[in-house]
């Protein structure tokens, strides 16, 4: 018998596929799994299938949600992925997450970075994002995470039409919630 986890009922398909992109980025090959339907119907609940499987293979994951209330802020899905990993990391590891092109990244990502007075276009700033992204999966595969996709800021989905143009020879796995027509 197929086993089934928490509320996942009948999903025996929808999980064979999360293990099977998982399995693409942890070997070495960018992949994207959008899953789409209206509310309610289990997208948030097969998004953390994908986090715990995820988690339980060593992949590193970042998460972030959309949300009505922060459509108008520039790069706020980005932030709630990328801002955690970069401020929680040990200085050394910083560095190395921000160097080269990735630099560009930190006025959005690291608060210390955000309060300088340099302004960088946003083009540089979604080159870095995508390095600063190849810098995180680098040492172990990872998973981008985004919920309710329909409500992301237009330059996080900038980014995400970014990765998607040119993550494919990179570990990382991007998988979007959202809610189609919207």
């Amino acid at each position: 018998m197929a086993r089934v986890e928490g509320r996942l009922l009948e999903r025996i398909q929808e999980l064979a596929a999360i293990d099977e992109a998982l399995r693409t980025a942890r070997a070495g090959q960018g992949a994207l799994m959008l899953v789409d339907g209206p509310p309610g119907i289990g997208k948030t609940e097969l998004l953390t299938a994908a986090i715990t499987r995820a988690r339980g293979r060593r992949m590193r994951v970042l998460v972030a949600r959309g949300g009505e209330l922060e459509l108008s802020f520039p790069f706020a899905v980005v932030r709630q992925l990328f801002e955690p990993a970069v401020t929680r990391a040990e200085d050394a590891v910083r560095d190395r997450l921000l160097e080269g092109a990735a630099v560009h990244a930190a006025t959005v990502v690291d608060p210390r970075a955000a309060s300088g007075p340099a302004v960088v276009e946003a083009s540089a700033v979604l080159h870095g994002l995508y390095w600063l992204t190849a810098n995180l999966a680098a040492d172990r595969p990872l998973l981008l995470v985004i919920d309710d996709l329909h409500w992301s800021d237009p330059a996080s989905i900038d980014l995400v039409g970014a990765l998607l143009r040119r993550g494919q020879s990179a570990p990382v796995l991007l998988v979007l919630a959202y809610r189609p027509g919207q």
